[in-house]
C-alpha cells in the first residue's frame, strides 16, 4: 500500500485512532500527546493556518473594478439586457457612454456579469450631460435568482437621476430601497451638494441591518458631503445581488439626447467583522452604552468643511444712497451644506458710513432682514460672519449719502462647526472739521437693525475749544433722547460710553463760544 494512503488504525478496544499526514515520513500517522493518548493534529486548511497556528480572518472576500478601458464593454463583466431604440453605446477614452436619444418608452439596461453578496459596497463615477424631462437614470444593486442569475425584481438599492425630482436644480437625487417585490420606497429629492451635470462618485452601502447611500466629490480629499440611511424595506441580507445601470426615455420624447456617463464602477464585497461592547448599538442608557463618556465637551474655532464657495459679489461704487442686493445663494434643504455666511466688505464715502444687511427667506421670494452691521467708511476690509437659519440667504450694502470711491463686497459659504472669532469692536471718524462759534455737529444715524450684534457706543473727542458731547439712541430713528454726556475742556481728549438698548444710535457735538482751530470726533460700535 502506497505511504499516502491512509489504513484504519484502532485501539485496544478496537476503536479507530485519528491520523494526520506526515510529510516527512510521506505517510498518515497516530498523534499522540505526552500523555500518550491518541489526538488529533489540525493540519493547513482554507480557514486554519498552520505555520502561525491561528485562525484565518479574512473580511474582503471580492474585489471587483470596471474602468472601461479598450472600445468596448468587457464582456467578461458586463452584459447588455438591453439597448433601447435609439440609443448608443460607446466605449472611449476611460468612459462609458450611453446616449439615451429621443425615442420615447425606450431603455438600456446593462448588468454586471459578477455576482455580490451582502454586506457590499458600490461606488460609481458618473454623471448626465443635461438634466431634462421625460428622463430617467438609474445605478442600482439589485437581487438576482440563484438559478438564473437575472434580476427576479425582489430586492434592490439605487440612486435615481429625475429631473421631475427637483426641476430648479442639478444637485438632487432619490435613493431607492425594495424587499421581497414590495413597491420600491424612495426617497424624496435630496439634496447631494454637487451638480449631476458633473462627475462625482454616487456610493451604495448594503448591510444585513442598514442601508446607506453617499455622494461626494471626485478626487477630492474631503469627505462625504452627503449621507442618507434607510432601515425599512431594506434588501435582504441573504440574497444574490448584480450591479445594473439603466437610462430610460419615458412616454413622452424628450426634448434632446442625454449622455449617462462613467468612468469607473468599484464593488468592495466584504464579510462584516463586527466587534461590540455590551450591546453599544447607539445606546444612550449608561448601562448599555459604549465605554466611552465624554465629560467635556472640546470647543472647536472655526473648523470649515472643503467644500466652502467664495463669491466675490462686487466691485463696482454705489452712487449716494444706492443700495446693491447680491445672488440668492441656496443651502438646500434635506440637508444644508453651508450653515454660515461669511462676508468681506470694504467702503469708502468720504466720511459717510454704510450699511451691510443680510437677508434670509425659506421660499426664495419673501425676504427678511436678520442681521444688519454698520461700515465705516475708511477704506479697510472687514469680515463678519453670520448664522445661516433658512434656506435661502442673501447680502445687501446701503451706501449713505455721499457716492462712493471704492468698494468691495465678497461673500463665503462655510460649513463651520464651532465659533469663529471677528471684529469686535468697529471704529468711525465722524468729522475733522472745526466748528464755528456754538455750532453743533451731528453724526450720521448707525442703524444696528433687529439684531444688536454690538451692545455698547463708545465716543472719542478732541477739541481746542470748550464745549460738550452726546450719545444719543432711538427707537425709530426719529425722536432721538440723550443717553449720556459729557463737558470737554479747551484741548482735552474725553471719552464717554453707553449701553446700545436701542436700535438707532449717534454721536452730537456742541461747541462753545469760541470757534474751534481743531476738532476731531470719532465713535465706535463694541460687542462686549
Amino acid at each position: 500500500m502506497p505511504s499516502n494512503t491512509k489504513s484504519i488504525l484502532t485501539d485496544a478496544n478496537g476503536k479507530p485512532i485519528p491520523q494526520v499526514f506526515n510529510p516527512a515520513a510521506d505517510q498518515f500517522e497516530a498523534h499522540r500527546g505526552t500523555n500518550g493518548a491518541a489526538h488529533v493534529k489540525m493540519v493547513d486548511s482554507v480557514a486554519y493556518d498552520i505555520a502561525d497556528d491561528m485562525m484565518k480572518v479574512k473580511s474582503l472576500q471580492k474585489k471587483w473594478r470596471s474602468d472601461f478601458a479598450g472600445s468596448s464593454l468587457n464582456p467578461d463583466k458586463w452584459e447588455v439586457v438591453q439597448q433601447g431604440t435609439g440609443h448608443t453605446i460607446t466605449v472611449s477614452g476611460g468612459e462609458l457612454k450611453i446616449n439615451t436619444g429621443t425615442t420615447p418608452n425606450s431603455e438600456t439596461i446593462i448588468l454586471s456579469k459578477e455576482v455580490f453578496t451582502d454586506p457590499v459596497r458600490v461606488l460609481f463615477a458618473c454623471m448626465v450631460s443635461q438634466r431634462i424631462a421625460n428622463q430617467e437614470f438609474y445605478i442600482e444593486l439589485v437581487s438576482v435568482d440563484p438559478s438564473t442569475l437575472q434580476p427576479d425584481g425582489l430586492h434592490k438599492a439605487g440612486w435615481r437621476l429625475k429631473y421631475e425630482d427637483y426641476t430648479a436644480a442639478a444637485n438632487y437625487a432619490v435613493y431607492e430601497v425594495q424587499n421581497n417585490g414590495q413597491s420600491v420606497l424612495a426617497s424624496g429629492a435630496s439634496y447631494i451638494a454637487n451638480n449631476v451635470t458633473s462627475y462625482q462618485i454616487f456610493e451604495i452601502e448594503l448591510f444585513s441591518d442598514e442601508c446607506w447611500f453617499h455622494t461626494r466629490a471626485m478626487d477630492s480629499a474631503s469627505g462625504r458631503s452627503a449621507s442618507f440611511v434607510r432601515h425599512q424595506q431594506i434588501p435582504d441580507p441573504n440574497a444574490l445581488y448584480k450591479v445594473r445601470i439603466r437610462a430610460k426615455n419615458l412616454g413622452t420624447a424628450p426634448a434632446s439626447a442625454t449622455d449617462f456617463k462613467f468612468q469607473f464602477v468599484t464593488v468592495v464585497d466584504y464579510a462584516e467583522l463586527t466587534a461590540e461592547i455590551t450591546a453599544g448599538r447607539g445606546n444612550v442608557a449608561s448601562g448599555q452604552a459604549l465605554g466611552v463618556q465624554v465629560l467635556n465637551t472640546p470647543t472647536v474655532i472655526g473648523r470649515m468643511d472643503a467644500n466652502s464657495v467664495v463669491y466675490t459679489d462686487t466691485t463696482t461704487n454705489l452712487a449716494a444712497s444706492a443700495t446693491y442686493t447680491g445672488a440668492s445663494r441656496d443651502a438646500g434643504s434635506s440637508y444644508q451644506a453651508y450653515n454660515r455666511f461669511r462676508v468681506t466688505v470694504m467702503h469708502t464715502a468720504g466720511l459717510t458710513p454704510g450699511h451691510l444687511v443680510i437677508e434670509q427667506s425659506t421660499d426664495n421670494s419673501t425676504w427678511r432682514e436678520t442681521h444688519r452691521v454698520p461700515i465705516p467708511s475708511d477704506g479697510l476690509y472687514r469680515t463678519f460672519d453670520f448664522p445661516w437659519n433658512h434656506r435661502y440667504i442673501r447680502v445687501k450694502f446701503v451706501n449713505g449719502a455721499t457716492a462712493q470711491t471704492a468698494f468691495f463686497l465678497g461673500t463665503m459659504l462655510v460649513r463651520s462647526d464651532g465659533g469663529t472669532d471677528f471684529d469686535k469692536t468697529i471704529s468711525f471718524v465722524h468729522s475733522t472739521t472745526p466748528l464755528g462759534a456754538s455750532a453743533t455737529f451731528t453724526g450720521v444715524t448707525l442703524n444696528l437693525g433687529g439684531n444688536h450684534s454690538f451692545n455698547r457706543h463708545r465716543a472719542l473727542v478732541y477739541a481746542d475749544q470748550a464745549g460738550t458731547l452726546y450719545l444719543e439712541q432711538s427707537r425709530d430713528g426719529s425722536t432721538w433722547r440723550t443717553t449720556a454726556q459729557a463737558s470737554v475742556s479747551a484741548g482735552q481728549t474725553v471719552e464717554l460710553e453707553d449701553l446700545i438698548v436701542a436700535r438707532y444710535v449717534r454721536v452730537r457735538y456742541v461747541n462753545g463760544a469760541t470757534a474751534q482751530g481743531a476738532f476731531e470726533l470719532q465713535s465706535a460700535l463694541v460687542r462686549q
